[in-house]
């Protein structure tokens, strides 16, 4: 789990660490021993709010394809252990083994789960905790270990390894590919994210059939394939659609390398964008894609150099000053970064990505310590998140980072204000 991956929010690279090391210490291997996240903070000096906040984005796969599974104790302790690490796999093969007993592998939590009666899904269940604790799990801990196996077994039923919700959404660039998608479709997606994979497909690929021309069911079932990992299918539906649909080049090979940046292939990445950048010299939008690309790997002076030049040649462009106090931020220029934030407001207060820039904007008072301009603006994105967000993903992260750093504000407002 590489700390880069969570650097812009989270700066204290020792703070990382803690995090790791309290999910490490309390591992099943462990029981009885277990320090709670109010013990473990006040030991390791680290905040409360941060480490809950961090245990539950990384248990949970938001972040990292690896994810945490939890057993929860009634007495409110909870042990964690990693996907692909020694016990999972050990669980893996006794679960598998027991339901292809039965022959339900294939057809649990589909369409025909009304034929998998509850005391056939009970015995499969005993059946598995009373093997894992034979040598695997303590025996105090097989309560426990019955109410996880029906998550467990529903994410051996998918057949994906690491079933993860996107932490990182699409970028205001990005966003523009997603904003033509109609409501009906966003709504559908958002309804059915606990439906199997191949459900989804089924069912936009039946869709696409009835209207092969409409690029936006494209765009959705492109969608479907990112959120459940399935990249390299993604990046073949797209060469396809670029041979289909030609007049949409720019838009597709930007999602395309997206992709590949959320595979980590960051020089193949920026390939595309130069090539593109190569066939439409005029495009100040390839040209902020490509400033923001520069940052993501720490080419500083290169990525401010772009989007100065693009701030002269369209100074009343407020994406760009926000983007400009993005790249600022994520180097730690605080104080610039918030007059460029300021600016974005100004420029665009009605534009669709200013909720970000409250948010974004408030993050960096608070790194400056001027805690009462960081909940104001704070509060201000969390508002206009709610109010103007549409998508289900995007929102509960903007809310989600909004919410960690007002928890964390209003403990040092009111220390401020005491002193």
């Amino acid at each position: 789990m590489d700390y880069e991956k969570v650097k812009p929010l989270l700066k204290d690279e020792e703070t990382f660490y803690k995090i790791i090391l309290f999910l490490s210490i309390n591992h099943p291997d462990q029981y009885p021993d277990f320090i709670s996240t109010k013990d473990f903070s006040k030991t390791y000096k680290v905040k409360n709010t941060t480490l809950d906040y961090y245990i539950d984005e990384i248990s949970e796969g938001k972040i990292y394809l690896l994810r945490f599974f939890k057993l929860k104790l009634p007495s409110g302790e909870q042990y964690y252990f990693q996907s692909d690490g020694r016990v999972e796999r050990m669980l893996r093969v006794i679960t598998e083994n027991q339901i292809t007993k039965v022959s339900y592998l294939d057809r649990l939590f589909s369409k025909q789960t009304k034929n998998v009666t509850a005391i056939d899904m009970k015995t499969i269940i005993n059946d598995i905790s009373d093997k894992c604790c034979e040598f695997l799990f303590n025996r105090d801990l097989k309560a426990s270990l019955r109410e996880l196996l029906t998550e467990y077994i529903r994410y051996l039923a998918y057949k994906i390894e690491t079933k993860t919700k996107l932490k990182e959404t699409f970028d205001k660039l990005e966003g523009f590919i997603w904003q033509n998608i109609t409501e009906i479709f966003q709504s559908e997606i958002s309804e059915n994210l606990g439906d199997q994979y191949e459900d989804q497909i089924k069912e936009i690929d039946k869709k696409i059939e009835l209207n092969p021309e409409n690029l936006d069911l494209y765009y959705l079932k492109i969608r479907i394939l990112i959120y459940f990992n399935k990249y390299q299918e993604a990046i073949r539906q797209l060469d396809d659609l670029l041979e289909e649909f030609p007049e949409s080049e720019k838009d597709l090979k930007i999602l395309k390398a997206a992709i590949f940046k959320r595979m980590q292939k960051i020089d193949t990445g920026l390939e595309i964008i130069n090539e593109l950048i190569q066939k439409f010299p005029k495009d100040n939008d390839l040209m902020c894609y490509k400033a923001y690309w520069l940052q993501y790997i720490d080419r500083k002076e290169e990525a401010i150099e772009i989007i100065q030049t693009l701030i002269k040649a369209e100074p009343n462009n407020g994406i760009y000053q926000d983007t400009f106090g993005e790249i600022l931020m994520y180097f730690e220029d605080y104080e610039e970064a918030v007059k460029r934030f300021l600016k974005a407001i100004v420029i665009g207060i009605d534009d669709w990505y200013i909720y970000q820039t409250y948010i974004k904007l408030g993050i960096c008072y608070k790194a400056l310590e001027k805690y009462d301009l960081a909940l104001q603006n704070l509060k201000k994105g969390k508002e206009l998140t709610n109010k103007r967000v549409k998508d289900a993903e995007t929102k509960q992260k903007w809310t989600s980072i909004a919410d960690l750093f007002l928890t964390e504000l209003n403990e040092l407002y009111q220390i401020s204000i005491n002193n």
